[in-house]
């Protein structure tokens, strides 16, 4: 879990030059970033539809 996270977070430079992925391909890089959003607007719809559901008598 946290070296999902350390990859995540390219920018950041910390004592773990193990995880840090130095090169990677643009087109890994360009389809993992629109998974995410992708998966951000489903949690999103999930969270709106929740709080209609819970506004509505």
């Amino acid at each position: 879990m946290a070296v999902q996270n350390y990859r995540r977070l390219g920018h950041v430079h910390d004592e773990f030059p193990h995880v840090q992925r130095r090169s990677r391909r643009g087109e890994a890089r360009r389809n993992n970033r629109r998974q995410t959003s992708r998966l951000v607007k489903r949690w999103e719809e999930r969270v709106w539809k929740r709080e209609l559901l819970e506004t509505t008598p």
